[in-house]
């Protein structure tokens, strides 16, 4: 017989160590376990106070990114200089394209005055690397919005990279190249 701690693991749920107890891993661990030993049930709680549950697949850094990546996608529609200037690292490039490279304050300008009216941005086909603080995330980021009035979409094949330097996910770099045929 499963203890509950292995019941969750089998279940394709992955457990990543944390400081602080989740209480949604003992309410799971807990839910019908009555014929669990004491002995088990005390590991499962004492375990309980060391993990955090994440959905299979995706990896407790993922999510950071992911939050970081709504963020940015946010404020790039609300036209929020800000919000940019605290999730583009200083030191942040941007290619699109074969064009030449811009930096932090000239993409904040294009984002900020720009004649289009970008509605959403929807990013799929990602691939995710990570390597201690450095992550780079690939995909296609498909954007719709208005232009004088009128309806536009654009897919462009994006990446990103990503750095983590004494605090949050920031972006270091990114580049645009329009996908032809899809837009």
């Amino acid at each position: 017989m499963m203890n509950p701690m292995q019941r969750i693991a089998s279940s394709g749920i992955r457990l990543l160590r944390r400081p602080f107890a989740a209480m949604a891993l003992l309410v799971l661990a807990f839910a019908g376990s009555a014929a669990a030993s004491p002995p088990a049930q005390h590991q499962a709680q004492m375990d309980a106070q060391k993990t955090t549950l994440i959905p299979a697949g995706q990896s407790e850094v993922e999510q950071q990114l992911n939050v970081v990546q709504q963020a940015w996608v946010n404020a790039e529609i609300h036209r929020d200089a800000a919000a940019l200037r605290r999730i583009l690292s200083p030191k942040f490039i941007f290619t699109f394209g074969v064009s030449a490279p811009e930096y932090r304050e000239s993409f904040i300008h294009a984002i900020v005055t720009a004649r289009t009216n970008m509605k959403s941005q929807t990013l799929t086909e990602t691939t995710t690397v990570i390597d201690r603080d450095t992550a780079i995330i690939a995909g296609l980021d498909t954007v719709r919005g208005l232009v004088h009035g009128k309806p536009y979409k654009a897919v462009y094949r994006d990446m990103v990279t990503y750095i983590r330097r004494d605090g949050p996910w920031s972006v270091l770099a990114e580049h645009l190249a329009p996908v032809p045929n899809k837009g």
